[in-house]
């Protein structure tokens, strides 16, 4: 019997992050977490208490981390997110990939209700053409 052992070894680099214009992180920083208040309301996957969480961070970096984590984003673009150096840079993104999710969000909310009032409607005009037609046997029985 012969055993296979896989050994892997990576290498990392810790990458300095650019903080720079503190003023204007904290305005983004801000704009992001309002942001991601909207989405969650929108996204029933995400439960509430995550929202808290993310309202109790002071950094920059770690709040465009923790958003971006909780977003429904394809590799491509988590792998982008990663590869952002600067602190702004990351929140802007983050802030640009929320918005897009968030209208695609409110449109298939939109359909979904329309979708629903359709077929309560013909829901109800069934039910009324069943009562109509009860109706109608029982005046043919009286009449007779």
């Amino acid at each position: 019997m012969r055993v296979l052992v896989a050994s892997f070894e990576a290498q990392g680099k810790l990458i300095e992050e650019d903080l720079s214009a503190a003023e204007d992180l904290e305005a983004l920083a801000r704009s992001v977490t309002s942001q991601f208040e909207q989405y969650v309301k929108l996204n029933r996957k995400i439960p509430p208490e995550v929202l808290v969480s993310v309202n109790q961070i002071e950094e920059p970096a770690k709040l465009a981390d923790t958003v971006a984590s909780h977003l429904a984003l394809k590799i491509p673009d988590k792998q982008d997110l990663l590869e952002i150096s600067s602190v702004q840079e990351r929140l802007e993104r983050v802030y640009s990939l929320m918005e897009a999710e968030i209208g695609v969000m409110q449109v298939e909310r939109k359909i979904r209700s329309r979708v629903k009032r359709q077929m309560e409607k013909t829901q109800r005009e069934y039910y009324l053409n069943e009562q109509l037609k009860a109706i109608q046997k029982l005046k043919l029985l009286v009449d007779i």
